[in-house]
Formats: C-alpha cells, sequence, structure tokens
C-alpha cells in the first residue's frame, strides 16, 4: 500500500474556477501592496530609512493560496489563466527591472531567475557571408606569376 505511487501522489484541486476569480486576487495583490507584500528597507538619498513593498513571484504565490510558485507558473500554463499569469510575472520582472539602479546584483539575480542571461554571443566568423564571401587564394602560384611575369619584363 505504501509503495504504490497512486497512493502518495497529490494532485492541488483547482483553486479558481474562472479566469475572473484569478484576475481580482491578483489585481488585489497589487492593489494593496502595504497589505500584500513584504517590505525590503532602502535608505533615500537623504539618509531615512523607509520600507517599500516589493511584489515577488512566491510571495503572489503565497498570497493566491497556492502551496509554492510551482503551482503559480501551472496555472499560467492553463489556457484560461495564461495571460492573467503572465501580466502578473511582467509586472514582478519590472519591479526587478527598476532594482538594477540601486541595486544590481540582487536584480540580475532576480532577472535570471525570468530568464535573462548576462552572455555575450559574439560572431568569430571572418567570412562567408552574403557580404563578406571567403576568398581561397594561392600566394605560391600568385608569386610564381609575378617572379615568371619580371623575368619576362627583363628579358625584353
Amino acid at each position: 500500500m505504501f509503495d504504490d505511487y497512486e497512493y502518495w501522489r497529490y494532485i492541488e484541486p483547482a483553486k479558481y474556477q474562472t479566469a475572473e476569480d484569478f484576475l481580482e486576487k491578483v489585481k488585489e495583490y497589487f492593489q494593496n501592496p502595504e497589505k500584500n507584500m513584504k517590505k525590503q528597507r532602502i535608505v533615500t538619498k537623504e539618509g531615512n530609512t523607509v520600507e517599500v513593498p516589493r511584489p515577488t513571484i512566491t510571495g503572489l504565490a503565497l498570497f493566491l493560496g497556492f502551496a509554492d510558485k510551482r503551482s503559480f507558473y501551472d496555472y499560467e500554463k492553463r489556457e484560461k489563466f495564461t495571460y492573467v499569469a503572465k501580466k502578473a510575472r511582467a509586472l514582478i520582472e519590472q519591479e526587478y527591472e527598476m532594482l538594477l539602479h540601486t541595486n544590481p546584483s540582487a536584480a540580475i539575480f532576480a532577472l535570471k531567475q525570468f530568464g535573462w542571461t548576462d552572455k555575450q554571443d559574439i560572431n568569430q566568423n571572418v567570412g562567408g557571408q552574403k557580404d563578406n564571401p571567403v576568398q581561397v587564394v594561392d600566394f605560391a602560384s600568385i608569386q610564381n606569376t609575378a617572379i615568371k611575369q619580371s623575368k619576362e619584363d627583363t628579358e625584353e
């Protein structure tokens, strides 16, 4: 009985039956940040410490009643919830982009979780494209031709 996978498998029941219900709950998270989001302490230019609410995917997932962010991502795969979930992710991603101005390393780490990369792709092809074709030159034959031409010129 305990070895049976089906016995232990748990499928979370759908928390939201309609996209409208899902949208309303997501809106609630963003519209009341003081109540719904964890706060980050920031020191202003004047030296004052203030607490700023920061949206996160995990925070949103917990607010929506999910056990983890994976459940939120699962909703993103369901056609009727895709738009709302992607919009919510974009709003959170925008917050991280804005953090690049104040705390770049933390923002870069967070943005990598959204699929951003900090690698550079360098094209090392020196030719072979339409506007830069590769030409194979036989320098030995050019040199022989030049020597032959030079001998002919001196004989004349």
